[in-house]
C-alpha cells in the first residue's frame, strides 16, 4: 500500500481552481497572507477529519480531488467568523510543523463537526472515511 504524502496544495494550485469555480470572490478578495493561513489551516482540518483511501492518491501523490476538498475548505474558512459560530471551540492545542491539533474530548463531538465545509464532507465521502480516533475530528453527512 502506497502511503500518501502530507496533505497540502499550493497557492498556485488553488488560485487556478478558484479562477475556474462560480462564486469565487471570497477567495479573490482575500489577502495572500489570509489564502496561505486558510489553505494551511484546511490541511490540518481535513487530515484529522478523515482517514484516505488508495483512490485518495496516486504512487503516494495527493490526488486533484483531494486538493479540490482542500481549496472548497479554504474557502469556507475565509467565510466563516470564528466569533460567531465557534469555529474553534474544543480546540484544546495547536501547533505548526507538521500542524497537529488536539481537541477537548466533551467538546469534539459536538464542536469538531463546525470546522469541517458540508460541501467538503461531501465531495470525501467517496475518497475517504470519517476519523474515528478519540481526539480527532469525525465528520458526518448526518445533520
Amino acid at each position: 500500500m502506497t502511503e500518501m504524502q502530507e496533505l497540502s496544495v499550493s497557492l498556485e494550485w488553488a488560485d487556478g481552481y478558484f479562477s475556474r469555480r462560480l462564486y469565487a470572490g471570497l477567495w479573490e478578495n482575500a489577502s495572500q497572507a489570509d489564502r496561505v493561513k486558510a489553505l494551511s489551516w484546511s490541511a490540518a482540518l481535513i487530515s484529522a477529519a478523515f482517514d484516505w483511501n488508495l483512490s485518495a492518491c496516486a504512487e503516494g501523490d495527493v490526488s486533484d480531488s483531494v486538493r479540490a476538498i482542500l481549496c472548497e475548505e479554504a474557502i469556507w474558512l475565509l467565510a466563516r467568523d470564528p466569533s460567531e459560530t465557534a469555529l474553534f471551540a474544543g480546540v484544546k492545542q495547536a501547533s505548526a510543523g507538521p500542524i497537529r491539533l488536539t481537541f477537548d474530548t466533551d467538546l469534539a463531538a459536538e464542536k469538531g463537526r463546525n470546522l469541517i465545509a458540508p460541501i467538503a464532507a461531501e465531495m470525501a465521502a467517496g475518497l475517504a472515511l470519517p476519523a474515528g480516533r478519540l481526539g480527532r475530528i469525525s465528520s458526518t453527512m448526518l445533520p
